[in-house]
Order: structure tokens, then sequence, then C-alpha cells
């Protein structure tokens, strides 16, 4: 996939590729897990979910201490009194946000998110499609970066008959439709008409009810939809710790107990931007312990614990679905990306200085290392993108 990102209207690039982590930069945990039937409707259930999906230990088989989620997405909820007590015990002091009842399913299920309290939620919507639950976008305000990171959730239709299949099939290229037209022509936030949003920090997540992308169910997600937009995603394709425990080989993504390792269903998928952080030799090739050492899918006994530690009865008592975790940063927001001379504002002084060095690397008079955002020994196009992303920022 393009790691240079031309968007319409507006150029922003990928640019943490092989970078290094600053001091002020803001680390994020992200979980996804699908509750089955709600995530607390025994007793059992919500003991088993606590476990897995946070830091409390109730059970006393933790201790559970390496599961802090910064946002939980949540499929197949069905009673928003039921994640308001789960909130409450297990994640104190995060917020709620659960899609519209009215928007539910027949089997009266929908997405939620739960998030910390100190982020600021920008945005929420809802996307009709033909599938029988509708996809949500959440945008937030992240303290400590001035990036806004908008996360999208999903829960396509199961089953494998050809309409179930089908209607997948359009559930993919609608989302896919929606996440690249958001990158690349913006996002209106404030009801305006004008986009405010212009994501580069994104993430699909959810129940996607396929397999891999081994045919073309879901395939638009990742190589784009019928608007001939690139969505700019990348499968998340971390190891398990049990897949670990067992050699290091690599042993499906989301881990399903229930119906066997093989059976992987939920995902999470990162845009470019977050993609590239990975890449940590800077080889632009994603080796499986680059993407372990960012992220993991959840599938843990006690005893394996490396990364987490929990129960690996959540997985067949809270649900039939197993977490898929990722962590990844957010540059801290000690400066504005594209502010070349360091006056506080990104304007014609700092594109002039950038142009002057394009194109010129480490060694050359004309390299300005000021203008290399990415840190990367030239200026180029990714390094334009950043500062054309935030032109007219500050001031």
């Amino acid at each position: 996939m393009t790691r240079t990102l031309l968007r319409v209207g507006c150029l922003v690039a990928a640019a943490l590729a092989g970078s290094a982590v600053s001091a002020d930069d803001v680390t994020l945990r992200i979980i996804t897990f699908n509750t089955e039937e709600g995530i607390a409707d025994t007793s059992a259930r919500r003991e088993a979910a606590g476990n897995q999906l946070t830091t409390l230990d109730f059970d006393g088989a933790g201790p559970n201490v390496g599961l802090t989620p910064d946002i939980l997405c949540l499929q197949e909820t069905r009673s928003e009194s039921q994640l308001d007590s789960f909130r409450d015990d297990y994640l104190p002091g995060q917020t709620l946000h659960r899609g519209n009842q009215y928007y539910e399913d027949p089997g009266g299920n929908t997405q939620a998110f739960i998030y910390r309290g100190d982020f600021v939620e920008l945005d929420f919507d809802e996307f009709p499609h033909s599938g029988p639950r509708r996809h949500q976008r959440i945008i937030f305000d992240v303290p400590g970066t001035d990036e806004p990171l908008v996360v999208y959730t999903a829960h396509f239709k199961a089953f494998g008959d050809a309409g179930s299949v089908a209607t997948r099939r359009a559930e993919a290229n609608h989302l896919a439709n929606r996440v690249a037209e958001d990158a690349a022509y913006g996002i209106d936030t404030d009801g305006d008409a004008i986009p405010d949003v212009f994501p580069v920090y994104y993430i699909v997540t959810g129940d996607l009810n396929q397999d891999d992308f081994e045919d073309d169910v879901i395939d638009a997600l990742l190589i784009g939809g019928d608007n001939q937009l690139d969505t700019g995603l990348n499968d998340m394709r971390v190891e398990t710790i049990l897949g670990a425990g067992v050699g290091g080989q690599f042993v499906g993504g989301t881990q399903n107990t229930r119906f066997g390792l093989e059976s992987r269903l939920d995902y999470i998928l990162v845009s470019d931007t977050i993609y590239d952080q990975y890449d940590t030799n800077g080889d632009e090739t994603w080796w499986q312990s680059e993407l372990n050492d960012g992220g993991f899918v959840y599938v843990s006994g006690d005893d394996f614990g490396q990364q987490a530690s929990g129960d690996i009865d959540a997985t067949t008592v809270a649900s039939d679905h197993a977490a898929v975790v990722v962590d990844f940063t957010m540059p801290g927001s000690g400066g504005i990306p594209g502010d070349v001379d360091g006056d506080g504002d990104v304007d014609q002084s700092d594109l002039g200085l950038l142009l002057a060095a394009y194109g010129h690397s480490i060694g050359e008079p004309e390299y300005n290392p000021d203008a290399d955002f990415d840190d990367d020994g030239d200026v180029d196009q990714s390094d334009l993108g950043v500062l054309l992303a935030n032109y007219g920022t500050g001031g």
C-alpha cells in the first residue's frame, strides 16, 4: 500500500515511519470486543468480561496488570443500564456512549464506546447501510495532542449463506467508502458545511464476521470501495500471546476458543500513519515481531500473561469472541507540526522554507532539518503533507 497519501483537497501524509517516540508523545490503547449477548446479563459473564477487559481483579486470579483501555469499542451490547453498571464497577471515571436505541437491530443490539474521562468527544455519528447494525464513528480530542483521533466500529452481518455474504460485502464497501471519503475530503463536526477534521490517526474496529482477508468479501476495507478512493487502512495482524507461547508462529487473528483457534472474526485496522509506527527498523516491511511490540490479540491464561493477564474463560463465558488490543502513539502538542521557523504558526514563511529545502537530504547545503518533520533524512512529499495539513494553524 502506498505510504504517501494524496488526499483530495488537502495533502496529508504518513510522517512517523521508523521515527523514535518523543517524550511528549501520547500512548493509547484501543480494545475491541464483541460481547455476544450483552456484557453483563449474568454475573459470570460480567466477571469474565471485567477480568479480560480491565485492570480490576475481582476473582483473585489476576493480577490484571496489562489491560487499561483508553477506548473500549463494544459490539452487540443490549442494555445501557448493564453497560453503565459495568463501567462504574470496572472502568470507574470513564465515559459511556452507546448507539441510539432506535437504531438497534431486531435483537436489541448496537455498538458502544467506553472511553477515558478526560477525552473530549468532538462528534458522533451512525451511518445506515444494507446491514442490520449501523456503522458508528466517534471523534476525540485527546489530551496532550493536537491531532484528532477518529474511531469507527462495525458489526457486519453474520452467517455464510449467499444473502448474508452479499450483505457483508456491501457493508464492507459502505464502510470503506465512508473512511476513504472522510480522509480525502474531511469531516464537518460543527454542522457549518465546512470540513474541520482531516483524519490522519484513524482506526476501524469491530466484528466483521469474516475469517480473513482471503477473498473479496471484506477486501474493500484494505483496497478501497467503489468510490475509487484509498482507505489508507492496514490489517493489524498481530500474534496472540497463546500463539507466542507455542513457538511464535501466527495462529490466526482474534482467537475464539469456543469455535477454534483459526476462527478470526474481529479486527483492528489502522491508518497508514499509525501502521508506519511499527516499522521500527525502517525497512518498509512490517514483521510479526514489530507488530507484537505495538499491539496484541488477547488470549491468555494467568500463566501466559506476558503482556496482559486475566482469565481465558472470558472467551468462553463472557462471549464467543476474544478482545483485540492495539497500542500506538500520537504526537504530543509540544509544537505545531509544520512550523519550520518555530514562530508558533504554520504560514507562508514555513512553506517557503520547506520548498527551498524540498528534495534535499542530509549532507546537502539546502537540507533543512527543521523541515524534515519525520526525521528520515530528507525533505519530501511526506513533510510537505504535514505542513499543508496544518497550514493556517497557530498564531
